[in-house]
């Protein structure tokens, strides 16, 4: 059992917090469990949709998400939690879309955008995890086609709480709004990077995910596991290698592992192969890969490269008026984009997409054809809001495609081509608008 797991902090009343035991968990010796054998890797190419249960810092403590994840009543007396009636809502809403790899970001919340614990569970209050508990489990056995993961932190603490760091390093993240960190993180020491070769981190490893592994949750993403630290993707293949773990859950790592080398950083290619990573689209045009003319590459059956697809992850010019290219665009923008474009040269290259919000979900879905029966607007190519001439163009490149066309490409009544047909319906529906 771990010690002095009394209280989920973050609310002035007393949430019991019974952490599991560790009987029999496996524990490395030396530096840790092997790194898992590329040869057992089997790379899932299905697209995600990230359901976003982590609404801002000043949502949370003590549980984090959107203002209808809070909801604790029982409105409608049907014996369930609003906040997990609405998420089973979602969650059939996001299925009827056409989605089949759906992933919870943060269920229990975050003390800030930058401290992610892997505290998910039992921070969360007793009656949203007793419903999730049944109802979740009982979602994912009624959807066989379906999987459900989460999105957490990497770095552990106690299991019960999602602190991080001792108060002094807190502060108030609402400039005087009342939403204090600080009483989430009294006494707590600096969370650190599981050692899979200690039996105590392990313990406290297995009570963050051993519950989510009961709900038969298909993948765990973690933040801030990948990258250039070699102490945390470390950490994060030998925890892959776990045999408490293997063929249970997958274990996912995020971001991308990079290696230090002349210029700019590449991809460790013999590390890539053994698990799935997951990263932003702006961290993979940050590394400046494309100014170089020599995009990062990688065999896309050997291996799970996802590219996580939000709404701040495209070059968008603040005024598109004025003189400049690209006003107001990061500065690893190279002008402004047509971002469904941009997402399509991702999935080309061997990225697998992951929807991070509603309009980005529209790009996957018309370039995958995911339920484009039911795409709103589907002349809208671009996805701008407006059948325009712009769309006219964009169809008009691809007309006489005789096969494998979606809607990215034109094929508006759906029959997998581009024809004239097509282009007769497009501008029937010229100046619609698609708000």
């Amino acid at each position: 059992m771990v010690a002095g797991c009394l209280l989920a902090a973050g609310s002035a009343d007393a949430q019991p917090c019974l952490p599991l035991g560790c009987p029999s968990l496996a524990v490395a010796d030396g530096q840790g469990f092997d790194f898992p054998d590329p040869d057992d890797f089997q790379p899932d190419r299905r697209p995600g949709i990230m359901l976003n249960l982590f609404g801002g810092s000043c949502w949370n403590p003590p549980s984090g998400g959107p203002q209808w994840w809070q909801v604790l009543s029982d409105g409608d007396a049907n014996g369930v939690a609003d906040a997990v009636d609405e998420l089973l809502l979602q969650l059939d809403s996001l299925y009827d879309e056409g989605w089949r790899r759906i992933i919870l970001k943060l269920p229990a919340g975050a003390l800030s955008g930058y401290l992610m614990a892997s505290s998910q569970w039992w921070a969360m209050p007793p009656v949203k995890r007793e419903d999730l508990s049944v109802h979740l489990r009982a979602w994912i056995h009624t959807h066989p086609d379906a999987t459900v993961g989460i999105y957490s932190g990497f770095r552990i603490n106690d299991p019960c709480r999602l602190c991080m760091a001792p108060c002094e390093t807190c502060s108030d993240c609402g400039e005087g709004g009342g939403c204090t960190m600080c009483p989430t993180c009294d006494d707590s020491p600096v969370a650190h990077v599981p050692d899979t070769a200690s039996a105590a981190d392990m313990c406290i490893f297995y009570n963050n995910v051993a519950p989510w592994i009961a709900l038969e949750v298909y993948e765990i993403w973690f933040d801030a596991a990948g990258g250039a630290k070699v102490e945390n993707w470390d950490s994060m293949l030998r925890l892959a290698g776990n045999p408490d773990y293997r063929g249970r859950v997958r274990f996912a790592a995020e971001p991308l592992i990079v290696a230090a080398g002349p210029g700019w950083k590449y991809p460790v290619f013999g590390v890539i192969g053994r698990i799935p990573f997951v990263s932003s689209r702006r961290y993979y045009a940050a590394r400046g890969a494309e100014r170089q003319g020599a995009p990062w590459t990688f065999d896309a059956q050997e291996t799970e490269i996802h590219v996580m697809l939000r709404s701040d992850d495209f070059c968008v010019d603040a005024d598109a008026d004025d003189a400049e290219e690209c006003t107001a665009c990061p500065d690893w923008c190279q002008g402004p984009e047509v971002a469904i474009d941009v997402v399509h040269e991702y999935i080309q290259r061997g990225y697998i997409p992951v929807a991070a919000s509603s309009q980005s979900a529209g790009y996957v879905r018309r370039i995958l054809d995911i339920d484009a029966e039911g795409v709103a607007c589907p002349a809208d190519l671009d996805v701008d809001g407006i059948v325009d001439m712009q769309d006219v163009a964009r169809l008009s490149m691809h007309l006489g495609m005789s096969g494998g066309a979606t809607l990215y490409h034109g094929d508006v009544d759906l029959d997998d081509d581009v024809d004239v047909l097509d282009y007769l319906l497009l501008v029937a529906m010229l100046g619609t608008g698609c708000g």
